[in-house]
């Protein structure tokens, strides 16, 4: 179980941390040990699991430092203690490799995207934001106070999109169609899980309320400058200051934003959270298995050269081929060390918010 409230004053840290990192001259980059690559390229890395026990391949992986975190979905929950079960399996695994304890994460959005079915909220997105506010954030909380009982410390939630589109794909998981209604409801559900001791993740920058489809399902291009989408930004800007919060981004195509890339892996996608949101913690990726991003050559080193810090994975099979390929890039040099480690430090402040670092 997660230790009952957040360490104060990381951001500073974080940005320590990064500063110190991106500083290093190339012969303090090749004084970088492999073992040491690959424990924070291992940081990077998110996996999903097989079932509701873990099998010895992804227990020895993380013992190795080759995971720094897993994502929960319906097929690995049975019952609250089974997956107490399982977290705690993880999180000794990590320890006995000497690692920090591992990121664990879930969907729990409300409504039809809900991994645990006996957690709050029950009510979608879209229900809740007929709420009060006040109303919104107790929702939040019994969230996090559910999640945080079954080990599972990072939430992909609350959806910040703000749908412009009248057949938008997104239905009931948006809050509301209005910025600023968006942007205020997705802080209270955000607060509400920092209350119930759990991360809270926005996601997906930057926005995917123009978007035609489904990007876990096909490629979707949305034509969106940076000033036509700073509607958009306001739940980022609202919100993403906050600590224990990540930032999910979008796999979608925003030209000519992105110059024709995924956004996941264009590095304006990144100076734009980073610039002019000024967002220092991590960006993680939504799922890297997805259809909008199956044909992009490189993936894992493309996304992390561009910016992204964790990379969410679809299976156990690609978790592995993509730190395999993504500390093959950093090793030949294809990713700078430099890139690495600022990721790796972003991770590590989160962890220490967490407590997962003592």
């Amino acid at each position: 179980m997660l230790a009952r409230m957040f360490r104060a004053a990381t951001l500073s840290a974080t940005l320590a941390l990064a500063a110190a990192t991106l500083s290093a001259t190339p012969a303090a980059e090749s004084d970088t040990t492999r073992a040491q690559l690959a424990k924070q390229v291992g940081q990077m890395t998110i996996s999903p699991l097989r079932g509701t026990t873990p099998d010895d391949a992804i227990i020895d992986r993380i013992q190795a430092g080759e995971i720094g975190g897993v994502i929960l979905f319906g097929e690995n929950i049975e019952t609250h203690p089974q997956v107490r079960a399982l977290v705690r399996r993880l999180q000794s695994a990590a320890k006995r490799g000497g690692n920090p304890g591992l990121l664990v994460m879930t969907d729990q959005e409300g409504g039809d995207v809900r991994r645990f079915q006996t957690v709050p909220p029950s009510m979608s997105a879209q229900a809740m934001g007929q709420r009060p506010t006040a109303a919104i954030r107790i929702q939040g909380r019994g969230a996090g106070r559910g999640l945080d009982r079954d080990g599972v410390n990072v939430d992909l939630a609350p959806v910040a999109d703000v749908p412009t589109r009248s057949d938008s794909f997104l239905g009931t998981r948006a809050f509301a169609r209005d910025a600023a209604a968006v942007a205020r409801d997705a802080c209270a559900f955000a607060g509400g899980l920092h209350d119930g001791h759990v991360a809270a993740t926005l996601k997906h920058f930057p926005g995917l309320g123009r978007a035609s489809g489904n990007t876990d399902l096909r490629p979707v291009t949305i034509a969106a400058t940076a000033a036509t989408l700073a509607p958009d930004l306001r739940p980022y800007r609202a919100c993403a200051a906050r600590p224990a919060t990540l930032v999910m981004v979008s796999s979608a195509v925003y030209d000519p934003l992105t110059g024709g890339r995924p956004a996941v892996t264009s590095p304006a996608t990144y100076a734009l959270l980073r610039s002019t949101l000024r967002f220092s913690g991590p960006a993680i990726s939504d799922s890297l298995g997805g259809a909008a991003v199956a044909h992009v050559p490189d993936l894992a080193a493309r996304a992390a050269a561009a910016g992204l810090d964790l990379e969410l994975w679809g299976s156990e099979p690609a978790a592995h081929a993509g730190y395999r390929a993504l500390l093959a890039a950093a090793r030949a040099g294809r990713v700078p060390a430099a890139r690495i480690a600022q990721a790796a430090a972003r991770i590590h402040a989160l962890k220490l918010q967490l407590h997962l670092i003592r």
